[in-house]
């Protein structure tokens, strides 16, 4: 079994070194340089497009709009309260 193995480690070590020699592709730094900036702008690209193209941007608007017409909601009727009422104050107002 020794010998087996042996023997199978030796062709294996063979290989791997004929193998890294005859290598003709991209050097090193060129496959990192491929590997971050693809790895960083593509998903990068993407995550900017979905969120202009899902009108995250009008939503953030719409949203802002909501409050300012909450609190002029609240302004008019804290007016209109009686005297000796003491109004609630709503935790949605800034």
């Amino acid at each position: 079994m020794r010998r087996t193995v042996m023997r199978f480690a030796q062709r294996t070590s063979q290989r791997h070194d004929e193998r890294m020699y005859s290598s003709s592709g991209l050097q090193d730094a060129a496959q990192w340089a491929l590997t971050v900036g693809l790895g960083t702008l593509v998903p990068g690209f993407a995550l900017f497009k979905l969120f202009t193209v899902t009108g995250a941007v009008e939503a953030e608007r719409g949203a802002e709009e909501e409050l300012a017409r909450h609190r002029r909601h609240q302004e008019a009727h804290a007016v209109q309260a009686p005297p000796g009422r003491h109004e609630v104050k709503s935790s949605l107002t800034v």
